[in-house]
């Protein structure tokens, strides 16, 4: 069963987006073929959730129903189950609900506490983590679409929620494309995230690591210098710096 405050919520979002005169003139009066969702609930409430639904993956009814995008919502055939997302869509809402009822229920936390699509997706459909997503495009298309895919990926979500643009991402993947031996690739990610991020020690001490890998110590000796201006009493650069030059 879908628990009180999901069905709360999905009402909270039904009702400042649709009148009820909008609703009577344009969605179906019976919702048919509801699998998970109960049978018997309201076409409010059905609504309300699938407005919740396209909010979280930041797309719109045709993604899962039978329609295109333009046409009025009485032309979408809503019962159709043609669409493969349709059925991704119930099987993520099995996981969500036994993930509520049978583990975060059973946890005894003060407060309401829920999962729901949300939680991961942040407005897209494949809730991926931005350093995972950047290896990923390293390892199959070159390090210059992931920098390319970077940009395009800052430009559309910086200051949302969907992806995580903080000095830790460009770190993470640059480790993670290190531990791949591809050193060369991961110091073109973390010399972004010093542009980015030019005082995070965290990210010079990792690009200096990865410069002296790669057999670059006067690059990461000057690096190490710069970063010291910054922070002049910074113990761990200079014994970094005295083990380079020594």
């Amino acid at each position: 069963m879908i628990s009180t405050a999901t069905r709360a919520f999905a009402l909270l979002l039904l009702f400042p987006l649709l009148s009820p005169e909008t609703s009577a003139q344009s969605w179906p009066p019976e919702i048919k073929n509801l699998q998970v969702l109960p049978s018997e609930s309201p076409a409010g409430e059905v609504i309300g959730q699938m407005r919740s639904f396209t909010m979280a993956l930041g797309v719109r009814c045709q993604h899962c129903h039978v329609g295109e995008e333009g046409q009025p919502i009485q032309a979408f055939d809503f019962a159709s189950d043609e669409k493969p997302a349709k059925t991704t869509a119930r099987a993520m809402l099995r996981m969500t609900n036994a993930i509520n009822q049978d583990h975060v229920g059973q946890l005894g936390i003060d407060g309401a506490l829920e999962v729901s699509c949300v939680t991961c997706h942040r407005g897209t459909t494949r809730p991926e983590q931005l350093s995972a997503l950047l290896v990923r495009t390293t390892t199959s298309d070159g390090i210059d679409a992931a920098l390319a895919k970077y940009a395009e990926l800052r430009e559309q979500y910086h200051g949302s929620a969907t992806y995580d643009f903080s000095e830790v991402s460009l770190i993470a993947a640059g480790e993670a494309l290190i531990a791949q031996d591809q050193a060369e690739d991961a110091a073109k990610l973390l010399e972004l995230n010093l542009e980015h991020h030019p005082k995070s020690q965290w990210t010079a001490g990792t690009l200096a690591g990865t410069y002296e890998q790669l057999g670059r110590k006067a690059d990461a000796i000057t690096l190490l210098k710069r970063m010291l201006e910054h922070d002049p009493g910074n113990q761990r650069i200079q014994q970094q710096i005295k083990r380079l030059e020594g």
